[in-house]
């Protein structure tokens, strides 16, 4: 109804997502043999696409809607040192709030 439509216009547009989907971000224990994080990842049905230039994080592909979980049970192995979704930036925010 009609009676409606200000409810949905102070509701906005649908919110985009906080991260990147398909990805995350990892970073394997230096300890740690590449296949016991081979291992890791795949039990996540994850695979490294390479790393970030000039840092050990791999971008490593899950399918998408699993990334949080992924990143759950990957903080918690032993050959995982570091893993987080790929967080989205409005640089232009950052632009913003470095200059006032």
């Amino acid at each position: 109804s009609l009676a409606s439509l200000p409810a949905l216009a102070a509701a906005g547009p649908a919110a985009k997502p906080a991260f990147a989907a398909g990805h995350i971000l990892v970073v394997k224990y230096p300890a740690s043999a590449e296949a016991d994080f081979d291992t890791a990842l795949g039990a996540e049905q994850g695979k490294s696409l390479g790393k970030l230039k000039g840092l050990p994080v791999h971008v490593v592909s899950v399918p998408a809607g699993t990334e949080q979980a992924a990143v759950g049970r990957l903080v918690r192995n032993p050959h995982v040192q570091f893993a987080e979704v790929d967080t989205l930036v409005d640089g232009l925010e950052h632009v913003r709030n470095f200059f006032g």
